[in-house]
């Protein structure tokens, strides 16, 4: 009898389950609408802890300060990668910029970094 209850309880929920399952709505990419000028605009502010207009206090913060040139550019990769979706439903994925490059530092202002040849670099957005 214990056994004929437990399974009559499973046989419910499992029901139950499927019947909401079978009810919830589709979320159709071709049914929304996509009207851009409809969208909510989120203003983004940045916060320093020093006076981005003031030379000296930018200079303070930094551990390094130099003058350099590019030997090359070596490539963008991508991180922080999420898949989202584009305006037809497509997968799609996106992620943060970073640039590598290769420098030569010609004169250290702030810091000693090597002189003697080139270094890697990676610069992001």
């Amino acid at each position: 009898m214990k056994k004929s209850s437990i399974y009559g309880i499973l046989s419910i929920v499992l029901i139950v389950g499927m019947f909401f399952t079978g009810c919830a709505s589709k979320n159709n990419a071709s049914q929304l609408n996509t009207n851009v000028s409809n969208l909510p605009i989120h203003q983004m502010h940045a916060s320093f802890v020093y006076d981005t207009d003031n030379i000296r206090e930018a200079v303070g913060i930094c551990d390094y300060v130099f003058v350099a040139k590019v030997v090359s550019c070596d490539g963008t990769e991508y991180r922080n990668v999420i898949t989202t979706e584009d305006e037809k439903g497509n997968p799609k994925e996106v992620g943060s910029p970073y640039t590598n490059y290769t420098i030569q530092v010609l004169e250290n202002i702030k810091g000693e970094l090597i002189t003697d040849k080139p270094i890697p670099m990676i610069s992001a957005y």
